[in-house]
């Protein structure tokens, strides 16, 4: 929800550029994530993962995975705000189906009756979606391609944790001080948008505590299951780019609608196994 709401809040940011954006969410989000860290008391993890660094692999392995967040970060600001939304939530539809090859054949993650129901239905949806756009946008490759890549070279290292995430923020810092030095000199950017003085600071905070979340929910669930279940946030992407104007046509629901009906059984799965636990006396 909070990536959701992460999309949407691009739209208030205007006149910044998409460069402007990735480098206010970089250095603004940094110093929420450390704190929200330390809040969950996950502080040990920031700590190994800084000492993790010393090793070359590792080091290398950062920069890789920094460079392709750095890269996702900065399509999933620019998209809402040049018209390119829905691509960017075709892309989330995509992406959670590789995420599912690549953990039963990299990981050997092993899927439910239903979660391989959700699956099926994600691909009709995600065949639907290509159908109707009539092309695969080099957005939907991006992020497809892009986070699957991120991942999978997290798990191999052993940095998908608190403090791995971290770091990677922490080498991307660089990059979001020399966008936001390059562009438009901040006191004409303010002048025009007065509601920059709070917006900026709740990119930090939304994206902050968004992107610890979602990469310590990353590190707890299989790889395959996580996929899935990303399917959530796309389902809030289309709300959120039809909030911003995009437009929605009758046969867009070839692709929506099977995919609805997947995020329907996973959570109807997550519902019979809460019922299913004992309840403490």
């Amino acid at each position: 929800m909070l990536f959701a709401l992460l999309s949407y809040w691009a739209v208030l940011l205007t006149p910044l550029s998409g460069g402007a954006v990735l480098g206010w969410r970089i250095v603004t989000s940094l110093p929420v994530a450390v704190v929200t860290v330390f809040a969950l008391g996950m502080g040990d993890q920031l700590i190994t993962g800084l000492r993790r660094l010393r090793n070359p692999k590792i080091l290398l392995g950062t920069v890789l995975v920094s460079a392709v967040l750095a890269v996702n970060w900065w399509l999933f600001m620019w998209a809402p705000a040049n018209g390119r939304a829905l691509q960017v939530s075709l892309g989330f539809f995509v992406l959670p189906i590789v995420m599912v090859v690549v953990g039963r054949i990299g990981f050997g993650d092993r899927l439910s009756r239903p979660q391989r129901i959700a699956l099926v239905l994600a691909c009709l949806g995600a065949i639907g979606h290509v159908i109707v756009a009539g092309e695969v946008s080099w957005e939907v490759l991006v992020i497809a391609i892009g986070f699957p890549i991120y991942f999978t070279v997290r798990r191999v290292l052993g940095t998908a944790d608190a403090g791995g995430t971290i770091c990677d923020v922490l080498f991307m810092l660089p990059l979001g001080i020399w966008f936001i030095a390059t562009s438009a000199p901040a006191t004409e950017s303010w002048a025009i948008n007065p509601h920059l003085w709070w917006a900026v600071p709740g990119l930090g905070v939304i994206s902050g505590v968004a992107t610890v979340a979602y990469f310590w929910a990353a590190e707890l669930l299989p790889f395959g299951l996580f996929g899935l279940l990303s399917y959530v946030e796309p389902v809030l992407l289309v709300f959120v780019a039809l909030a911003i104007g995009s437009p929605f046509a009758p046969i867009d629901l070839l692709g929506y609608g099977p995919i609805w009906l997947a995020v329907l059984v996973l959570a109807g799965e997550a519902a019979l196994k809460l019922r299913k636990q004992p309840r403490p006396r």
